[in-house]
């Protein structure tokens, strides 16, 4: 789980299907976050160690073929795939970024 710290991000899926957890900046004390990453392994969680994972809420989005898809500014997400992808991860900044994300 990784904080999307650009002011623009998406991501393009030429083919194959991906699902990404999205969870918003208010989850972050859920999320056992160190350096903006979490430190729970989303996909083998151990409450035992991260209690606070299990109340953290977060939205699944499932793209398909030819789907784009930003992940909004100080939002946190992570994503995995079942089969073979062609993805275009991309983000960018502008001189105005600075400004904006305050």
């Amino acid at each position: 789980i990784k904080r999307q710290d650009k002011y623009r991000r998406m991501f393009y899926i030429l083919n194959g299907t991906v699902r990404f957890y999205i969870f918003n900046h208010s989850e972050k004390k859920n999320l056992y976050l160190k350096n903006n990453n979490s430190l729970v392994n989303f996909w083998n969680q151990d409450t035992k160690k991260f209690p606070l994972i299990s109340n953290a809420k977060y939205i699944e989005v499932i793209c398909r073929d030819n789907t784009l898809l930003s992940i909004p500014y100080n939002f946190y997400f992570t994503y995995k795939s079942d089969n073979e992808v062609n993805m275009i991860d991309f983000y960018s900044e502008s001189i105005f970024s600075k400004f904006l994300k305050k």
